[in-house]
C-alpha cells in the first residue's frame, strides 16, 4: 500500500511540474537567456566617432592600399560562398588586385576557374611560417586569424572573411588618417570583429593585437578575434577607426536575423527588398558596405547554397547577391 501511494504522489507531482512548465512556457519565452535582444537591440544611429570614421576620407598622400586578401587553408575546392565572396569584391570594390592566400587549390575547381583571371594567388606553407603553431595544435582558423593580421601589417588593403559580400565601394574609408579600421559586431557593441579588416602596413595596432597571440589559448577564440580588439580599442584610440555595426556585421548572427535573411519570401517582398538595396548604392542600409553572412552558424542554410537557388527561390540573402553572379 505505501508503495502504491508514492507512485501516485509522484504521478501527480510530475503532472502539476509538466502543467505548471506549459502555463508558464509563453512568459519563459519573452526571457532571453542567450544574450541575443541586447545585440539586436540597435537603434541604427552612429556614435560620433562612428561617423567621423566613415566619413574621414582625408586624401592621404598614403592611402590604404585598394587590395583585397582572402585566405583559403587547407581546402583544395573552393566553394560557392567563397566565389560569392570574391565576386562581390571584384564588382563592389573594384580592387587593384585580390590576393587568394592558400596552401593547395585545385585549378579545375569550377568555382576557381571562374574567378581565376582576376586573381593573384599567394601560397603560403603553413609548417614553415607557424610551426609553433602547428605543434601546439592550432586549428586552421586560428591560424588563420594570425594569417590575417600578418597580411596586412605587411603588405595593407582589406581583409575579407570568405563568408563576406561586399556591397559598396570602400573608397571613403581607404584615405582614413588612422592606420586601421574595424566594424563593431552586435547592437550593443560588444566587439570588433575580424572578418573585415581595413589597414595600412605597419599598422601599430595591428601589431598589438599580434603580440595578444602569444597568449592565446584555443578555447578562446571568439576572445581574441572580437572581444579583444574592442578592449584595445580603449587602449589605443588614436590608432584605429570603429564603425557602426551597420557597416560591415548587420544583421546579426542571432537566429532570428539569420532567419530575416533566408526565409522564404513573396516576389512582392523580393521587389521591394530589391528597389530598397538599389537605392541603397547596393547595401540593405546606405552606409552598408558589406554584409557578414555568419557561415558558422547559418551553415543550416548556406550548406546546400547554389547558383540555381539563388537565381530562383526568393530570399533577402538571394535578392541581395544576385548581381553577382556572372
Amino acid at each position: 500500500m505505501p508503495r502504491k501511494c508514492a507512485f501516485a504522489n509522484a504521478a501527480i507531482l510530475l503532472f502539476l511540474l509538466v502543467t505548471t512548465f506549459y502555463l508558464l512556457l509563453p512568459f519563459l519565452s519573452s526571457f532571453d537567456f542567450s544574450g541575443e535582444r541586447q545585440v539586436e537591440s540597435f537603434d541604427f544611429k552612429a556614435t560620433t566617432v562612428e561617423e567621423a570614421c566613415l566619413r574621414s576620407n582625408v586624401h592621404s598622400i598614403d592611402p590604404i592600399p585598394r587590395v583585397v586578401h582572402v585566405i583559403w587553408l587547407n581546402n583544395t575546392d573552393l566553394n560557392f560562398m567563397s566565389y560569392l565572396t570574391i565576386r562581390s569584391a571584384l564588382i563592389a570594390i573594384q580592387p587593384d588586385r585580390v590576393n587568394l592566400h592558400y596552401t593547395d587549390i585545385n585549378e579545375q575547381n569550377e568555382w576557381f576557374m571562374r574567378v581565376r583571371d582576376n586573381l593573384t594567388l599567394v601560397p603560403h606553407d603553413l609548417e614553415t611560417e607557424y610551426g609553433q603553431q602547428i605543434r601546439d595544435k592550432w586549428q586552421i582558423p586560428h591560424i588563420a586569424d594570425l594569417l590575417r593580421l600578418d597580411v596586412i601589417a605587411k603588405e595593407g588593403g582589406i581583409y575579407l572573411d570568405m563568408d563576406v559580400i561586399a556591397l559598396q565601394s570602400f573608397d571613403s574609408l581607404l584615405g582614413c588618417e588612422k592606420d586601421l579600421m574595424l566594424g563593431n559586431e552586435g547592437g550593443d557593441r560588444h566587439g570588433l570583429c575580424n572578418a573585415v579588416i581595413v589597414g595600412r602596413r605597419g599598422s601599430s595596432f595591428i601589431k598589438h593585437w599580434r603580440e595578444s597571440y602569444d597568449n592565446f589559448a584555443t578555447n578562446e577564440w571568439n576572445y581574441h578575434s572580437v572581444i579583444l580588439p574592442k578592449e584595445m580599442s580603449s587602449l589605443y584610440h588614436e590608432e584605429i577607426c570603429t564603425v557602426s555595426p551597420s557597416v560591415f556585421y548587420w544583421p546579426t548572427w542571432t537566429k532570428k536575423h539569420i532567419r530575416y535573411m533566408h526565409k522564404p519570401i513573396t516576389q512582392s517582398e523580393a521587389q521591394e527588398f530589391q528597389d530598397t538595396v538599389v537605392a541603397n548604392g547596393g547595401g540593405m542600409y546606405p552606409d552598408q558596405l558589406a554584409y557578414h553572412a555568419w557561415s558558422q552558424v547559418a551553415s543550416t542554410y548556406l550548406k546546400d547554397l547554389s547558383l540555381k537557388k539563388v537565381v530562383s527561390h526568393n530570399t533577402r540573402f538571394n535578392v541581395l547577391v544576385r548581381r553577382f553572379i556572372d
